[in-house]
């Protein structure tokens, strides 16, 4: 917020400022919004008073206060909308939302969150050291958790959710599973790239042995003449 008091006497023509466009004179007061288009606004024009000046550090004029409050009231409504999405993800399964958008959404949603809980039942790291997230520990609590969990109302968060999510994910038969099917898929590339892994290890410690190999030693003594 800067304020000026402009001369009154000018030799040269003056630009002009404020919604009048006016030049300056008597006491004037900067808008401190970078973006404001007018800047310079006079004390009389804007409602203020002469050696008061506005209440606060910083000033915005009418225009950009406007616009200040249109974008609050725009994030707010984004957030509301994101709120309100998460809620109803959370409350309905894939199958029963009608909005391809929010299924898809679900179903994407469901799909990381077992290949999570399958990769932190598994991970062996030490707390907050997880290459992979570092949520991988809270993940585990809940993985261990949900396992001995029965009770219907329990309170432990993502604990409800993540049973019914595990135990579809058990007993579904469903090959065509929009949710489980491509889960299942990952899982099985994953072991083969252990698999192949393994194997891998095998061979060249196969091939660090000392000696020849089996084919090696098929031809290590020079053949027999036969006897006539």
């Amino acid at each position: 917020m800067a304020c000026l008091v402009a001369r009154t006497t000018a030799t040269v023509p003056e630009p002009t400022y404020c919604f009048c466009q006016r030049v300056s004179f008597g006491h004037m007061i900067r808008c401190d919004d970078d973006e404001c288009p007018i800047a310079w606004f006079h004390y009389q024009c804007v409602g203020l008073t002469e050696g008061i000046g506005p209440k606060g550090r910083t000033w915005l004029c009418p225009t950009c206060r406007q616009k200040k409050e249109e974008r609050l009231c725009l994030k707010k409504s984004e957030l509301a909308k994101k709120s309100e999405l998460a809620k109803k993800l959370e409350r309905n399964p894939w199958r029963d939302i009608n909005d391809a958008d929010l299924r898809k959404a679900y179903i994407v949603k469901m799909q990381r969150w077992l290949l999570f809980l399958r990769h932190a039942s598994k991970c062996q790291a030490a707390v907050g050291e997880c290459p992979i997230t570092p949520n991988c520990h809270a993940a585990k609590q809940l993985w261990e958790h949900a396992l001995t969990c029965s009770r219907t109302s329990c309170n432990y968060p993502r604990c409800i959710a993540t049973r019914e999510l595990l135990e579809h994910h058990a007993s579904c038969k469903d090959a065509g599973c929009p949710v489980c099917s491509p889960v299942r898929n990952v899982m099985r590339k994953q072991r083969q790239r252990t698999l192949d892994g393994q194997k891998g290890i095998r061979h060249v410690k196969r091939r660090t042995r000392t000696g020849p190999f089996r084919h090696q030693r098929k031809n290590k003594f020079p053949k027999r003449a036969a006897v006539s």
